[in-house]
């Protein structure tokens, strides 16, 4: 593994970075070295002993390169808050400007659209009601017993279409388009199927975090499980 200053040289770091870096590249290999030391199996209370010591070491280690860690980067981060500080107002406004913009194309498209769809459902009204019409012409003209009429006045209603719509549709508009996007509403959580009803298990985990052996809610139940946890040697 390379030391940390070369590794910092490789990756094209800041001067600062590798400066911060370079003071703790004994550390960092000592702890790999103690990492990879072979751990005898625990199998009696002398091992077990010894595993608690080696982890209790490992944790001290790890609590002192973390500490060298956040000292390393914490210039760094917080040259990164004041860059994206600086540049924030700028794109917040960017972003609340092209949002204002975007919400009025959108508004005046759905207008065109809504214009076009009731123009197109008139259309289909007005050819509707022809129709009716010559039928009805058709109906009278068998009441008087004029065959040749009523078939004349039925082949027109046959022949009577939807006018063209004058309504113009919304213009396709050079590198942008309209997302269509679907989600779903709940309207009644009662009538929805089993499958859709998800239980809410983080509320589940704090109930029976907090209540313990005494949870008791009618599906479930709280499950225990040990986890070994030690504290560094300082």
């Amino acid at each position: 593994m390379p030391q940390p200053s070369s590794f910092a040289e490789d990756a094209g770091l800041w001067p600062e970075i590798e400066a911060a870096i370079a003071p703790h590249a004994q550390a960092i290999e000592a702890a790999l070295g103690f990492a990879a030391t072979t751990l005898a199996p625990v199998t009696d209370t002398g091992s077990l002993e010894a595993a608690n010591q080696f982890s209790r070491e490992a944790a001290t280690v790890a609590r002192e390169l973390e500490n060298a860690r956040k000292g390393a980067t914490a210039p760094v981060l917080a040259q990164k808050a004041m860059a994206d500080a600086y540049f924030k107002a700028p794109l917040d406004a960017l972003a609340a400007a092209r949002s204002k913009a975007n919400i009025q194309m959108q508004n005046y498209q759905d207008k065109l659209r809504r214009e076009r769809e009731a123009a197109e459902e008139k259309a289909r009204q007005d050819a509707a009601k022809e129709r009716r019409r010559k039928e009805a012409l058709a109906a009278k003209a068998v009441e008087r017993g004029d065959e040749q009429r009523a078939m004349e006045h039925l082949e027109a209603a046959a022949r009577v279409v939807e006018a063209p719509v004058a309504a113009p549709a919304p213009p396709k508009l050079a590198g942008t388009f309209n997302r269509v996007t679907w989600h779903a509403e709940v309207t009644d959580a009662s009538k929805l199927p089993r499958e859709y009803l998800m239980p809410d298990e983080k509320k589940l985990d704090r109930v029976a975090t907090a209540l313990q052996a005494d949870f008791n809610i009618p599906g479930a139940r709280a499950v225990s499980s040990a986890t070994t946890v030690n504290r560094s040697l300082q």
